[in-house]
């Protein structure tokens, strides 16, 4: 999801949009051997251990492998995307 689409809360994305998101997500999964089966399990993981803490928005939550350009080709970025609906209360002197 664009950064400024997110700020500005414009309406959905047209489909030409959510199509060409995914193919670009499909081809870097290739070319980084990621399977999508995989950052599944990722994102499975992540929610699991974020909503033990958090009550998180599931249809709002993102997950992507980006891979880096520039200088830094040679590495891969995690962009994680967590709407947090509440907090919830686990005690404050927990930890």
């Amino acid at each position: 999801m664009n950064l400024m689409r997110f700020v500005r809360r414009e309406e959905e994305p047209v489909s030409k949009e959510v199509a060409k998101e995914r193919l670009q997500m499909v081809l870097m999964h290739d070319r980084i051997n990621v399977s999508p089966r995989l950052l599944e399990l990722v994102k499975s993981d992540i929610a699991r251990v974020i909503s033990s803490y958090m009550e998180i928005d599931a249809e709002g939550f993102e997950v992507k492998l980006n891979r880096g350009e520039g200088e830094n080709a040679g590495s891969s970025a995690l962009e994680v995307h967590i709407p947090i609906q509440k907090i919830k209360d686990i005690g404050k002197n927990s930890y």
